[in-house]
């Protein structure tokens, strides 16, 4: 039933390199130099082959790391398509290679979050964001405090047609991870506040003792631990087409037996 379907796990990192942003200076984002050519999505030859993608500010690009931070995350999806050595120990995959069939959600945003979204770092990456989820199984986005994982990242996979019926490859429900409850709320509030829905139907949220979330929902907010308790009753997570794990980078032991499971659970759901 599920031999098309894709889990795909988003883990969201920060980084410790940062520059000022025009937020202010309590919001900072990554500035990295190293670009990689037009047309070409640099992929990690690590032993966990995970993508990495960071936050350019300045240029803009798509850029990999071999970081200790980025340990370990499940593989990325291997593709077909001719591969180029760009010899410096990273392989390029061209990004002309044929794409499914897109899917565009209609979102009515306020006017006022119309305006401050413009100003986000994160919003000048989401074509390089999805086209990396699309194309792999795991990806880490890496980008520091202010720079709009939290709450973009989760609205381009919902503009995309991830967790709509409009596309049957990816109906899952969009799954993300906060390590407390405080955060999930806010985060929720924020998310179904900018797509201009009412919490509880699109975006719902759960975590213990309470939960908010409708029949349809496309995207649901919880703690890590109430994953993990999904995880008894259904090991797959059919529910789901992508899963985040924000704030990976606490390594918290949720988090980490999270990422281990999940490593397992895609490759269960390619048989």
């Amino acid at each position: 039933m599920f031999k098309n379907v894709v889990l795909q796990p988003v883990v969201i990192e920060k980084t410790s390199t940062s520059c000022e942003s025009s937020q202010g200076p309590n919001h900072k984002v990554d500035n990295f130099c190293g670009g990689v050519p037009n047309g070409l999505i640099n992929e990690i030859t690590s032993s966990d082959d995970s993508q990495a993608v960071k936050l350019d500010v300045t240029g803009a690009s798509v850029s990999t790391s071999h970081d200790n931070d980025f340990n370990p995350v499940v593989e990325l999806d291997r593709l077909d398509e001719s591969r180029a050595d760009t010899g410096d120990g990273t392989r390029c995959v061209r990004s002309d290679q044929p794409q499914r069939p897109p899917t565009v959600i209609h979102v009515s945003r306020p006017r006022e979050v119309v305006k401050s979204r413009k100003d986000l770092p994160i919003i000048m990456m989401e074509q390089e964001i999805m086209e990396a989820i699309n194309n792999h199984k795991s990806v880490i986005i890496c980008g520091e405090t202010g720079c709009g994982k939290t709450t973009q990242i989760p609205q381009f996979l919902y503009e995309a047609g991830y967790g709509s019926t409009k596309c049957s490859m990816r109906s899952g429900i969009i799954g993300v991870t906060q390590p407390c409850r405080v955060a999930v709320l806010s985060t929720a509030r924020r998310v179904a506040y900018e797509l201009g829905v009412r919490l509880g139907k699109e975006v719902g949220f759960q975590v213990r003792h309470d939960k908010k979330i409708g029949e349809n929902s496309s995207i649901k907010f919880m703690t890590d631990g109430i994953l993990l308790r999904e995880l008894q009753s259904d090991f797959l997570l059919k529910r789901y087409s992508v899963i985040i794990l924000d704030e990976a980078h606490a390594r918290s032991l949720n988090t980490d037996i999270l990422i281990g499971m999940l490593s397992r659970i895609i490759e269960e759901r390619q048989v």
